[in-house]
């Protein structure tokens, strides 16, 4: 899967983009259908691109994701959604978690709106995975779960401490049995993973969500007050769920949480249009978008009023100015306006 940057994918225009977006399944027998409506999707855009733009070999522009039809095994290991952004020189594959709705867009830009949705599946976070004796810290977001890289943090007992030192610690070593001088490594070894993560983690804004066995997970809570900033406990560690479960438990985590964030955004894009500091005039918002006046767009995912390819070069230009664009699912939040945005100045 190749990673991705919003913000440069938004400055593309002037030449021919593919956008294919395909709900996908991990299992089978759901899976066999998959590779069958994307064939459907690739056989729609190289009619669009004879018609539309005039290419005399479309497949050519479409190489990539005919490769990508032909590899029986990607489609087994599939994840929930499949996306694909295809340039004359670049085809971009992602994978997705979560619900993603199938469309095929080909315009002279990307069509970014479904990126841009992460209600189905989590909002950013970092993930702990820790046992007594190691641990691994992950970031989840959009692009799925990648480890984090804690170079100044060492993440097993043995990389950091020698038993003799614990054991020099314990002045009545000789007369302990194993058990406690086990207690005494696991305190050890949390306080210090709790201290390093405090650091690491000072001004970060995500949540932290802890995953461990009962045990390790109780010591843990009680070693990290005042360290760290923790949302949530799981006495499960990590490596006991599959893939699907983690997702699963992400988002029954989180999503309550950035359903609160969308309410209080929507409560301050009213006040600010009652300050006439904002605006849910469609017209007005398409244009002011390219001049930077746009601080937040809104937009429901349906695109309220507008066409695909509005709403694309909507979003093309709130995030090339730096302005951000934030989504609302009508299934989940209600958003009469469709659209709507916060100014700068």
């Amino acid at each position: 899967m190749a990673n991705i940057n919003i913000k440069e994918l938004a400055k593309t225009n002037g030449g021919i983009y593919v956008s294919m977006y395909l709900p996908t399944h991990r299992n089978a027998p759901e899976n066999k259908q998959d590779r069958i409506r994307f064939k459907n999707l690739i056989n729609q855009a190289e009619k669009e691109l004879q018609d539309n733009f005039a290419l005399k070999n479309p497949l050519t522009f479409l190489k990539e994701a005919e490769k990508l039809y032909q590899d029986v095994m990607f489609w087994t290991h599939a994840s929930d959604g499949l996306a694909l952004l295809i340039s004359e020189d670049n085809t971009r594959i992602l994978k997705l978690e979560g619900h993603i709705p199938e469309r095929l867009v080909v315009g002279s830009r990307f069509h970014l709106l479904p990126l841009l949705n992460y209600y189905e599946f989590m909002n950013e976070s970092y993930i702990l995975d820790i046992a007594k004796d190691r641990f691994k810290l992950y970031y989840g977001g959009q692009e799925g779960i990648i480890e984090v890289e804690t170079a100044e943090i060492d993440q097993s007992f043995n990389e950091l401490f020698d038993d003799r030192d614990i054991q020099s610690d314990n002045h009545h070593s000789m007369r302990s049995s194993k058990s406690e001088l086990n207690e005494l490594e696991t305190e050890k070894y949390l306080r210090y993973v709790a201290k390093g993560l405090g650091k690491f983690m000072r001004g970060e804004s995500m949540p932290l969500l802890v995953f461990g066995t009962t045990e390790v997970v109780s010591d843990f809570k009680e070693y990290s007050k005042g360290e760290l900033d923790i949302y949530r406990f799981f006495d499960k560690p990590l490596g006991s769920l599959n893939l699907n479960e983690i997702y699963q438990k992400l988002k029954e985590i989180l999503l309550p949480r950035y359903e609160r964030e969308i309410e209080s955004y929507l409560s301050v894009l009213n006040d600010e249009i009652a300050r006439d500091r904002g605006t849910d005039n469609e017209s007005l918002v398409l244009r002011e978008a390219p001049s930077g006046r746009i601080e937040s767009l809104f937009i429901a995912s349906d695109m309220g009023g507008l066409i695909e390819e509005e709403a694309d070069k909507l979003i093309q230009n709130v995030i090339t100015t730096d302005g951000k664009v934030i989504l609302i699912d009508e299934s989940i939040t209600p958003f009469p306006m469709g659209v709507g945005a916060i100014f700068r100045y």
